[in-house]
């Protein structure tokens, strides 16, 4: 597909095409055209929660580890690295919002 390259594309572009486009690039787009064309996905934040809380595992004791400075790298509240430094498994759970099964 490298005569992507070769035109003027991106006023053509809309839903989920131009999102993609618009936060990750042309590049990322061309290769999900690629790689995974008419597949329909859904990235869950909850794997990338897990792999944060791993990050933050693996880094405590470290000489440069600060929960401030993780908190800021990660995009995550100080409270959810003292929550999984704590062993917490109910982290950044609302209570106001109820369970479906109550």
């Amino acid at each position: 597909m490298d005569w992507l390259n070769e035109i003027t594309y991106d006023d053509l572009l809309g839903g989920d095409a131009r999102i993609i486009y618009d936060n990750c690039g042309p590049d990322v787009l061309i290769s999900l055209w690629e790689n995974l064309s008419g597949m329909t996905f859904y990235l869950s934040g909850r794997s990338l929660n897990e792999i944060k809380k791993r990050y933050i595992l693996t880094k405590k004791n470290t000489p440069e580890f600060t929960v401030k400075d993780i908190a800021v790298k990660l995009k995550v509240t100080e409270s959810f690295v003292y929550a999984v430094l704590r062993g917490d498994n109910t982290i950044e759970k609302d209570e106001r919002q109820g369970s479906l099964f109550e």
